[in-house]
Order: structure tokens, then sequence, then C-alpha cells
């Protein structure tokens, strides 16, 4: 899924792309311009980022959790779908159009 994401009014634009693999494998590379790259991801165990921010890192805990849980496509069927289909505007957004 890919997507493009403009904060009106801070002047901050940038590009999302996010890979899924069944159940719960993800990678997000977020890119904002005059910032950098920002990758996120899981290999079904292990819960990670790298960031222009905060370096690389391992997440863990709550983090950890709030991660597996958003992107495991056996426990969020509106992810699932929003991937099958290609990616839907209104779930990137969280019910927003």
């Amino acid at each position: 899924m890919h997507g493009s994401m403009d904060i009106t009014g801070r002047g901050i634009k940038g590009t999302m792309t996010v890979y899924q693999a069944e159940p719960d494998k993800n990678l997000a590379v977020i890119e904002i311009e005059g910032i950098g790259k920002i990758e996120s991801g899981s290999n079904g165990e292990i819960a990670w980022e790298n960031s222009v921010l905060q370096g690389p890192r391992i997440k863990q805990g709550d983090e950890k959790g709030r991660l597996s849980s958003r992107w495991n496509l056996q426990r969020s069927p509106e992810m699932a779908n929003a991937l099958r289909q290609g990616g839907d505007r209104r779930h990137r957004n969280r019910g927003r159009p």
C-alpha cells in the first residue's frame, strides 16, 4: 500500500509505503521531506524501528504489543481487506475522508 501525506499549515509532506505478509510480518517506510526516512517493521517476533530521529532500536513492551496487534492480519480484518484491495483511503486516515 502506498500513499502520500500533507500536514496543512505545517509544511510537512511525505510518502508512506507499507509491505505486509500474513499473518504478522510488516514493513512501513515513511519518507518526510526535510526530515528523512523512518522504517518500522516486525518479522512476527521482533519489532524494530530505524529513523533519522532516534536511530536503530528494538521495540519492546507496550510499544511492541501495539505494533503487533495493529499489523496482525488475522486480528485485523479491516487492515487485511484494505491491503488486499490496494489500500483504502478511509482506513489509512482512521475513518476520515
